[in-house]
């Protein structure tokens, strides 16, 4: 899985993800919260949403981890009769879970700020 990083000449380069399972399963449930999608969408929504900062080749194994876990599950039907394409929606422990991951990742984060704007500072 990779991600694309725009650097501030305008090009971009292909980087291994700097994102850790954590954080790409949250971004993935967090879609899935949304509304019932195929992976397709789900790749296109995370560029379109991060204005191409987080772009990914597939996100395959991430859904058959989420599967496992019971957090995502596979759509029985596609929304509005549309062709034959492997949806996907959340689960009710999903949801939860997309909670936990969020409180998480935004203490991460804020620690994280903290630090960075302490060494800003001097």
């Amino acid at each position: 899985m990779a991600k694309t990083v725009r650097g501030t000449s305008g090009g971009s380069r292909r980087v291994r993800s700097m994102l850790r399972i954590k954080e790409i399963d949250m971004l993935v449930l967090a879609l899935l919260s949304r509304r019932t999608l195929y992976a397709h969408e789900m790749l296109r929504l995370l560029a379109e949403m991060t204005d191409n900062v987080l772009t990914y080749d597939k996100l395959h194994t991430p859904l058959i981890r989420l599967q496992r876990q019971g957090l995502v599950c596979q759509a029985e039907t596609p929304p509005d009769g549309v062709a034959a394409r492997v949806y996907f929606s959340i689960t009710p422990q999903g949801r939860g879970r997309l909670e936990e991951l969020v409180r998480e990742y935004r203490r991460f984060n804020a620690a994280v700020e903290k630090i960075l704007s302490q060494i800003e500072n001097k």
